[in-house]
Parts: C-alpha cells; structure tokens; sequence
C-alpha cells in the first residue's frame, strides 16, 4: 500500500510552477508502492514507468496539494504546475496534472476549453 504524504509536505509547497511540480514529483516517488508500481505494468501495452499509487490515494493527495497552491496563487499558475507535470514520463505524474485540473471549469472560469484537448490527448494516444 502506498504511503501517504503528510500535510506538512503539501503545506511546504512553494516556488514557481517548475519547483513546484518537482516537489510534488518528489512526494510521489516517497509516496508510492514498489509492488503495486510493478503490477500496474500488466495494464499497459507499452511499458511504462510507475511509482505505484492507487488512484483514490493520488488523487486526494492531489486535491491537498491543490488546495494548498490556490491558497497562494490563481487558476493560471495552476494550470502552469499541471503543465510542467505533463512533461514527465512517470504514469502518476502526469494523472497528477490531471487530478491538479479536475473540476475547476468554474472556478477557474472555463476559459480555456483546449486545455482539455491539450491535456488529454497525449495521455489516450
């Protein structure tokens, strides 16, 4: 079972968007499973990398660490955390950046409706 990441980490989250989605990297990789990340490869055609998180333990992890950098900064800066998790190669990170966006047409205004596009595209081909 993964470990958890304790609210201290998620409340320590600080920097521009970059540092901050290497930080919220850095709590994945201390936070997962290395069996589960093993098993997970079953799932997949290609191969992948994992760091072994369930998704409903990523995905409140993630909505802490939300929180916490729409406490300090708007939508936008978001959105610029997602994108830099979109950039890894790791299977968590880029759901990370997903789970980061989700449900946040409202607040953040619905502006974009290409990110949707931009995000998930990638992540089905």
């Amino acid at each position: 079972m993964p470990r958890t990441v304790s609210h201290e980490t998620v409340q320590q989250l600080s920097g521009d968007p970059a540092e901050i989605a290497e930080q919220i990297r850095q709590a994945l990789r201390e936070g997962g499973s290395a069996e589960h990340g093993a098993g997970v490869q079953w799932f997949f055609k290609d191969e992948i990398q994992s760091h072994g998180w369930y998704t409903a333990a990523l995905r409140r992890v993630i909505r802490h660490c939300r929180k916490e950098i729409l406490r300090q900064q708007d939508c936008s800066f978001l959105v610029k955390v997602a994108d830099e998790l979109f950039t890894g190669s790791v299977l968590e990170e880029k759901v990370a950046g997903v789970f980061l966006l989700e449900g946040l047409d409202a607040q953040c205004g619905g502006r974009d409706q290409g990110m949707h596009q931009r995000i998930v595209s990638p992540l089905v081909t």
